[in-house]
């Protein structure tokens, strides 16, 4: 009999929020391939902590022969666990830790062990934020005490769990996540970067962690030095539409007449993405840390000219042969490795190829198949 996975994740795709979303659409998608059965419950726009009691009905959809069960509200909750401790799934494979709670209470209706993808490493985010706990990161430490095995997408993540005081024992697996094959990626990596016009793109959501403060003041001169280059800013924060209107705000203040050479793209589907990342003459990912490098990747997929800080998990993905290398929080060095890219076409073009087929030998969601299997197996016979 094939494996029965349940999957408990937030914003699964069409409904986009950010990497997350997009690496448990890619993974899911890859595992029905392979046979493997799932079933998906998705947290859409709905925190279970925070209060929302919105009267929505639950909803069931069906994508790519993928089994979706939508919760948006109170309402929805209690038909969803019934369908998904109904599905009987071998393991309960969970991508958030809000959502942990929900995961353990069908985990253990149907004794099914526990899987806990660490998308997002909460006590490194709030150690560079400064900042002590957050409930985000009391939850995931409950998370990582309890579940079954826990699925580290990077080395980088491995070795700061492996330092922390936590008891892992056997329990840690390091699998890289994997990225599609976007029907837009081999046309878009033939273009030609190195026109009139170079543009600089940026694509993913509007935080500090990102980088994204030192990015709007890099491009403030950038801008303000060179009267042809173009910025196309896709992404944002659709759970937060306040906040990205403060960071919009800080961009009008921070550039002032130069504010309005700035496209804000919003969030964009695949297809446009893959349009995007075409026309790019540059992707910058200015991350302070990432647990993978979610956007990094598709940028290389795409042959898109990476400039990023390497910092995390990208360490683990890319080295100076395949993107320019700059300095974390630093305006300056974004500054500089964008002059120094546009000066030398040549060398950029030497390492988006050297990017190209790195991420073409082996970084595929289908190449990632037995190692998930293994974890799920040793889930299994915890």
């Amino acid at each position: 009999m094939p494996l029965r996975i349940l999957h408990i994740t937030r914003d699964f795709p069409p409904n986009i929020n950010g990497g997350l979303s997009v690496a448990v659409g890619g993974l899911v998608e890859a595992q029905a391939r392979a046979g493997i059965e799932c079933v998906v419950v998705s947290f859409d726009n709905y925190r279970p902590a925070s209060g929302s009691v919105k009267r929505e009905p639950e909803r069931t959809t069906t994508i790519s022969g993928i089994t979706v069960i939508h919760v948006t509200g109170k309402a929805a909750l209690e038909r969803a666990q019934e369908l998904a401790v109904n599905f009987i799934a071998d393991v309960v494979h969970v991508h958030h830790e809000l959502l942990w709670s929900f995961a353990k209470a069908v985990a253990q209706f149907n004794r099914s062990p526990t899987v806990l993808t660490i998308h997002v490493l909460q006590s490194e985010q709030n150690r560079l934020r400064d900042v002590a706990t957050t409930q985000s990161s009391e939850a995931q430490a409950r998370a990582l005490a309890e579940c079954s095995i826990l699925h580290a997408p990077s080395q980088a993540v491995a070795n700061i769990l492996i330092e922390s005081s936590l008891a892992l024992g056997g329990r840690l697996k390091v699998v890289p996540l994997g990225c599609d094959d976007w029907p837009g990626a081999v046309e878009a990596s033939e273009q030609e970067r190195f026109g009139d016009w170079p543009m600089l793109l940026y694509v993913g959501r509007f935080a500090d962690i990102c980088g994204f403060a030192e990015l709007l003041e890099a491009l403030a001169t950038l801008l303000s030095d060179d009267p042809t280059l173009q910025v196309t800013i896709a992404g944002g924060m659709p759970d937060n539409p306040r906040a990205e209107k403060r960071w919009k705000k800080r961009w009008d203040k921070l550039a002032g007449d130069e504010a309005a050479r700035v496209h804000w793209a919003g969030w964009r589907s695949s297809d446009e993405l893959s349009e995007l990342y075409g026309a790019a003459t540059m992707l910058v990912v200015p991350s302070w840390f990432e647990t993978f490098g979610q956007v990094a990747l598709e940028g290389m997929l795409h042959g898109t000219p990476l400039i990023t800080t390497g910092a995390g998990a990208l360490a683990n993905l890319v080295d100076e042969e395949c993107a320019l290398l700059i300095d974390k929080k630093s305006p300056e060095s974004i500054v500089a490795a964008v002059q120094s890219l546009l000066a030398d076409p040549a060398a950029a073009e030497a390492r988006r190829l050297a990017a190209l087929r790195r991420v073409q030998s082996g970084y595929h969601w289908d190449d990632r198949m037995d190692a998930i299997r293994e974890i799920y197996q040793a889930a299994m016979k915890s």
